[in-house]
């Protein structure tokens, strides 16, 4: 195994001084990126509409949740509307969901536990999140 390793080694071009230029173009890719068209505001208004998709999406993956008391994958679910919310703008969305992953404890959490106020909170959570799609279409 050793040998394998050392032969590896051995075959890797020594690296260029440094404050030399490269010799060849690095790509960290294995194809070219494709090329998006539009305007800067034509793509923000796409990725907030991707965005506004995936929240339908989780909210109803949330209320399946919800109802299995499944607290881990609702912390989750909300964990990932807090740190998005904000950069779509759904301020207030971001912040409720953030509330509700503060108030579900860290690690595995019994699905028959009843956690009232974050139960509480999670359905005010999907509430709003109703209230803003149903505004976007």
């Amino acid at each position: 195994m050793l040998q394998t390793l050392f032969s590896l080694f051995k075959k890797q071009p020594s690296p260029a001084p440094l404050g030399s230029a490269p010799t060849e173009e690095v790509s960290f890719f294995p194809r070219p990126l494709p090329r998006v068209e539009g305007t800067p505001g034509e793509l923000q208004e796409r990725l907030k509409n991707r965005y506004i998709d995936r929240l339908a999406e989780r909210v109803r993956k949330m209320r399946r949740e919800l109802a299995a008391r499944n607290w881990t994958l609702i912390k989750l679910e909300c964990r990932q509307i807090a740190a998005s919310g904000a950069s779509y703008g759904c301020g207030e969305i971001a912040e409720a969901a953030h509330q509700v992953d503060l108030l579900i404890p860290e690690g595995d959490i019994s699905r028959a536990r009843l956690l009232k106020d974050a139960r509480q909170k999670t359905e005010v959570l999907i509430q709003k999140i109703d209230t803003f799609l149903n505004t976007q279409t």
